[in-house]
């Protein structure tokens, strides 16, 4: 079932590719742009549990049940810089988590890196949907 989901994920992609391919600027607009690959949540206890390197598909929640402090997740543009996001009401800025049935993660509101690559995108349902 994998492999065939992969080769229809490749045959729609080349189709989406020549359609697109004919004029640069007929592309949709970023905000339109979602991640073909599911996001997976991780739950830790501590951040010293976190891997060295952190799985490009998965965002880690960091804390004890009902009291999660830390989302992590690598930047899913591919510079490979680590983000980390606060859980805790107290502090700002703060964002909300929430994991559907599938176990893919929802964040809110949307991440906007000030430094580095500065991609602008949310998650949500596991997806990643780039702002423009």
């Amino acid at each position: 079932m994998i492999k065939f989901l992969t080769r229809l994920g490749a045959v729609f992609g080349s189709i989406w590719n020549a359609i697109w391919s004919v004029k640069e600027d007929a592309r949709p607009p970023a905000a339109s742009k979602v991640a073909s690959s599911a996001y997976t949540t991780a739950f830790l206890e501590d951040d010293l549990n976190l891997p060295k390197n952190l799985n490009q598909k998965v965002v880690y929640i960091i804390g004890v049940k009902g009291n999660e402090w830390l989302a992590v997740l690598s930047c899913p543009c591919g510079c490979g810089s680590k983000i980390q996001l606060n859980l805790l009401k107290e502090e700002k800025p703060f964002w909300t988590w929430g994991v559907n049935e599938r176990g893919a993660p929802t964040l809110s509101p949307s991440v906007w890196r000030t430094v580095g690559c500065k991609s602008h995108f949310f998650v949500r349902a596991g997806a990643i949907q780039w702002c423009s």
